[in-house]
């Protein structure tokens, strides 16, 4: 037959056909427009609930699966190949993230990851085509990145699922929290513990393990309710009973018939005034007590039955006190005929508005004036006490004074000739450094792309280290401008005597100027890129100036300890909460044991800490803590009132620390255009127009108040004055300052018996207990003065 269509004969022919003769016997079928939008809805519609079982099952997967899957799970294909695995691994009987595992899948994934990261050359484009649901595709990402609440609020929480060694490692960090809150309530220091239970909750909260390590799950859900449960508890010590109660809820989550959790929300809604409420809760844990050991059950019925007792105090004076209000209403005929006159007005009020406002302000001012009078009292007799109690105590522990019975009571009586130690030089001493310097855990300090983290660790331990903060090139440049600096300063000190004790030089006190800010290199660390944006949140929106800049560098061979000291310890400073000022430190080269690297106390920054102690009292442990190991570049951003000093230089190089001191703005004293470093000093311009105009904007802004346009200033090493420490006149101490400041490094002087007298009657050691009866004839102490 011919297969010319045009041909009448072929369809003739071709409408003979079986196949054909059945299809036009069967029944047409029509889609309308409204039936294929119906079909491709539905279809999107299983696409959708296939997604969200895929992604259940990621998240329960190791975190390496979920960052090889979420870069390409918007794709098509990779979509449907996930949901044949899952079908499989059903089938199989085998959890999802175990069929993941199998290395022809996991293959198979990075594979599908590199066909879709190829480009035109691959299938990103029709055969990887993207979805089409953008708003879906966002929410679905979210709650991969374990955001609770989604964009919506309508995910579910979503937890970190970590393998066993990840895992451990977040046990660790929540047991060593948990513990440092466990202490801080111990010592009463209720809001310590609250933020450290805070933390611990914040962190634990976040993170799960791989759904088959049953032990580790259990170990880190036991540890997180415990954590609640004494953030609750903490939280009812400073009458914070929402939290107290959202804590106690949370914990009630993880195990339903958890006794302590119940008590505790019992007393924050005892707090609130919900008391119908706390007595059912109460009555939870009175049944739930009754399933326990006879030991624990009385015990918890005791409380509980305290706690009712109250309770049950509490609605009566309530129901007191009401009926004490209705009665007083009545009396005064609130409600009854007496409100109004015959004429019906009211009655005239005793007093006018402004009459009684009057008299509500005599009466609280008088109040108020008698109790800060009150107050003002009771904490000056508070502080005297405790500054004798603390001194004397010091003095005798350390061995400086020896106690002796008197009319007046026990008395601390100076030793003859009593020194400080010094650590000598020699292998022994090698040892201990190679064996142990170095704070412990000083990783836990060091922040690398994290302001508001790493401002938070500077106020918490007063130092926090910036890795990274300054590149190999200016490092090389800063070490070129030290070295250039340590050989004119030891071109006048050749028998290397020191200007901070032997071997041992500041920088800035060696200058005419008392600083380096006319040197380019030293001027560059004023604004970096890494350091400023902590600077900003360290110093808050009043914001901070620059207040000089130096450092200081060790010779080679150098054995002997710097005692501890201060750099800030003007009266006044120890008070605040904030840090006035803040140095910021850049090692050259890397800081080892052996190169001399600075030892820091932690903490010792806060209010409560005072002038440090001298070597002789010092714990042998503090000697090894040092910023050590640190890479070069690293920024060390340190307050200025902490505990620190030099160590050895064991190594044959001198070991450079250049830095920059920034002052807060509401520290500093004076008219716009002056900066005072101090209440009695002030800090002189000595920032060169040109290298002032050399820097960034804000750099310019942080030296507005050390920049000078003066052209007859000398810069470069003083000449007109020794740079080796010389021995000063015998001046008496203000009765403002401690006499016992341990700032400098081998700075005493000896007291005669009417010097003694005069200093017992003028100085703190008045108020520290001590009297002219404790010094003898012909006696005379050598004491550590601040200078």
């Amino acid at each position: 037959m011919a297969k010319d269509v045009r041909n009448p004969e072929f369809w003739n022919k071709f409408m003979q056909r079986p196949e054909v003769q059945a299809a036009m016997r069967s029944k047409l079928k029509y889609e309308s427009a409204a039936e294929a939008a119906q079909r491709t809805k539905l279809d999107k519609l299983e696409r959708k609930q296939r997604r969200y079982e895929i992604m259940n099952e990621l998240m329960k997967c190791a975190t390496n699966v979920k960052h090889l899957i979420s870069p390409m799970f918007r794709y098509k294909i990779t979509q449907q190949y996930l949901w044949k695995v899952l079908c499989e691994a059903r089938k199989e009987g085998l959890l999802f993230c175990d069929k993941l595992r199998q290395p022809q899948v996991y293959h198979r994934l990075q594979a599908i990851k590199a066909e879709i990261t190829a480009g035109p050359y691959g299938v990103a484009g029709w055969q990887a085509e993207e979805e089409v649901e953008e708003d879906l595709m966002d929410k679905m990402v979210v709650e991969a990145d374990c955001i609770p609440g989604g964009i919506d609020g309508e995910a579910p929480d979503r937890k970190q699922v970590l393998d066993r060694r990840e895992i451990q490692g977040v046990l660790d960090f929540g047991q060593r929290i948990k513990s440092e809150g466990n202490e801080a309530f111990m010592n009463e220091n209720w809001e310590g513990a609250l933020t450290r239970y805070c933390q611990g909750d914040e962190m634990l909260k976040n993170f799960a393990a791989e759904p088959h390590l049953d032990k580790e799950n259990k170990e880190l859900k036991t540890m997180h309710r415990q954590c609640l449960n004494n953030k609750a508890n903490a939280a009812l010590m400073v009458d914070q009973w929402q939290t107290a109660l959202r804590a106690a809820d949370s914990a009630l989550k993880l195990k339903m018939d958890d006794e302590k959790a119940l008590f505790r929300k019992a007393q924050a809604l005892e707090g609130l005034g919900r008391t119908e409420e706390a007595l059912e809760v109460l009555n939870e844990v009175e049944e739930i007590a009754g399933d326990m050991d006879e030991e624990f059950k009385e015990q918890i019925l005791d409380d509980v039955r305290e706690r009712k007792e109250e309770l049950k105090a509490i609605e009566r004076k309530a129901a007191k006190d009401f009926n004490s209000m209705f009665k007083a209403m009545g009396d005064k005929q609130v409600f009854g005929s007496g409100r109004f006159l015959a004429d019906g007005t009211s009655p005239p009020p005793a007093l006018t508005g402004a009459e009684e406002r009057k008299l509500k302000r005599i009466k609280a001012t008088q109040t108020s004036v008698q109790e800060q009078e009150e107050y003002r009292t009771a904490k000056a007799k508070y502080e005297l006490e405790q500054r004798r109690a603390g001194m004397a105590g010091l003095l005798l522990s350390a061995g400086l004074f020896v106690p002796r019975k008197s009319k007046s009571g026990t008395l601390a009586v100076p030793r003859v000739h009593c020194r400080r130690r010094v650590f000598s030089g020699g292998a022994g001493l090698r040892q201990r450094l190679a064996r142990g310097n170095g704070l412990p855990e000083l990783q836990l300090y060091s922040v690398h792309d994290d302001p508001e983290l790493a401002a938070d660790i500077f106020r918490d331990v007063g130092f926090v280290l910036i890795p990274g903060a300054v590149s190999d090139q200016h490092c090389s440049e800063l070490l070129a401008g030290c070295q250039s600096e340590e050989a004119e300063i030891l071109h006048r000190d050749p028998a290397g005597v020191g200007n901070r004790g032997h071997g041992r030089y500041s920088l800035g006190e060696a200058q005419s100027t008392g600083h380096l800010l006319h040197r380019a290199e030293w001027a560059s660390l004023v604004d970096l890129e890494k350091v400023t944006p902590v600077l900003q949140r360290i110093f808050g929106k009043s914001g901070y100036v620059c207040a000089g800049a130096g450092g200081d560098f060790v010779l080679p061979n150098t054995y002997e300890y710097q005692p501890l000291h201060v750099d800030l310890d003007f009266p006044g400073c120890q008070k605040q909460s904030a840090s006035p000022v803040v140095t910021l430190n850049v090692p050259l080269l890397p800081l080892t044991w052996e190169n001399g690297p600075t030892r820091f106390i932690p903490g010792t920054h806060l209010p409560a800490s005072w002038q440090p102690p001298p070597p002789a009292l010092e714990p042998e442990a503090w000697k090894l803590f040092t910023f050590c190991p640190i890479a070069a570049g690293t920024a060390i951003l340190r307050d200025n009132r902490a505990w620190h000093g030099g160590t050895p230089n064991l190594s044959q190089t001198s070991r450079f620390l250049p830095n920059v001191e920034f002052a807060a703005t509401w520290w500093c004293v004076g008219s716009t255009d002056e900066l005072w470093r101090n209440p009695w000093k002030l800090a002189p311009r000595c920032m060169p127009r040109g290298i002032y105009e050399r820097l960034s904007p804000f750099a310019k802004h942080v030296c507005r108040l050390v920049v000078t346009d003066d052209p007859s200033l000398t810069y470069g090493v003083r000449e007109g004055k020794p740079i080796i420490d010389q021995p000063k006149e015998p001046e008496m101490p203000t009765p403002n300052r401690p006499p016992f400041g341990y700032r400098s490094a081998d700075r005493t002087r000896t007291l005669t018996k009417a010097q003694a007298e005069q200093l017992l009657e003028d100085s703190v050691l008045q108020q520290s207990g001590l009297s002219t009866e404790s010094w003898s004839a012909g006696v005379c102490l050598e004491v550590l003065v601040c200078t």
